[in-house]
């Protein structure tokens, strides 16, 4: 996390939150994108970020070593 913080100094003037999402790459891509639907609608980022943790509270992930099959529960 900290390398990703002093990674994103770098990238002014964009605003950047660094969010640790917990989860693997497949489901952090439904995170990008409510988070990128929520700031393009103008929500504060404190909305964002509760928005995310509630989101990810109700993802699963369940790997082994020759399969990865990931959920999210909200779309079962």
């Amino acid at each position: 996390m900290e390398t990703l913080r002093a990674a994103v100094a770098d990238f002014k003037p964009a605003h950047v939150i660094v969010y640790d999402s917990q989860i693997t790459v497949i489901l952090m891509g439904e995170l990008v994108l409510t988070a990128a639907k929520m700031a393009a609608a103008g929500k504060a980022a404190d909305e964002i970020i509760q928005t995310l943790d509630a989101l990810r509270a109700t993802m699963v992930s369940i790997s082994s070593s020759t399969t990865c099959r990931t959920w999210s529960a909200a779309a079962v």
